[in-house]
């Protein structure tokens, strides 16, 4: 036991800069695919809302592309969703709503994806909501009164339970390593 408690300094200094490196690695991990999971969660808002654009630049009326069947409840549908709006911000037409109304989006959506075309966020209209959307830019040709936007989103619920579940695995995947990497050297240091 003596020996165990004297060997412990030398083993926790060469124990350490392991442990260190441990952790960056959990956490770039954790980074890079936290991050792909996020980003590939737009993949089909992308395409989506390039084919809703190139149709309304060709005069296809909103409620023609959108349907007229029930909308969604934003607050419980997976599925993805499509709103179009007016140059003003208004909804022209839309497959979702919540409380009863078709949500809107902060004016600063507008702003940006009006000087930049298209803007991609995580859209939390209230607490407990998170959705990956995707903004784009429309204009008929040589008609700026058919401007507007086209907003298609999708819960992040699942890619979020993804996340959650990688987190976990990662922590005990770094605690597995930290104590075995503690054992070891504390035996070497014997």
């Amino acid at each position: 036991m003596k020996q165990a408690l004297d060997a412990l300094p030398r083993a926790l200094r060469t124990w350490l800069p392991l442990a260190a490196l441990a952790v960056c690695a959990a956490l770039m991990v954790y980074g890079a695919v936290q991050q792909n999971f996020r980003s590939s969660a737009n993949d089909p808002q992308i395409q989506i809302a390039e084919d809703v654009v190139r149709s309304l630049e060709e005069g296809i009326p909103p409620q023609t592309i959108v349907g007229k069947d029930a909308r969604l409840d934003l607050s419980v549908t997976l599925s993805p969703f499509l709103i179009i709006y007016d140059n003003a911000g208004i909804p022209l037409a839309s497959s979702v709503e919540l409380h009863s109304a078709v949500p809107t989006l902060p004016g600063g959506v507008y702003d940006y994806t009006s000087a930049h075309g298209e803007d991609r966020i995580t859209w939390q209209p209230e607490r407990g909501l998170r959705f990956a959307t995707v903004m784009k830019r429309y204009e008929a040709a040589g008609s700026s009164s058919t401007a507007g936007f086209v907003l298609v989103g999708r819960s992040l619920r699942e890619v979020e339970s993804r996340t959650s579940r990688l987190m976990t695995n990662l922590l005990l995947g770094l605690l597995v390593t930290l104590i075995v990497t503690f054992v070891t050297v504390l035996v070497a240091a014997l």
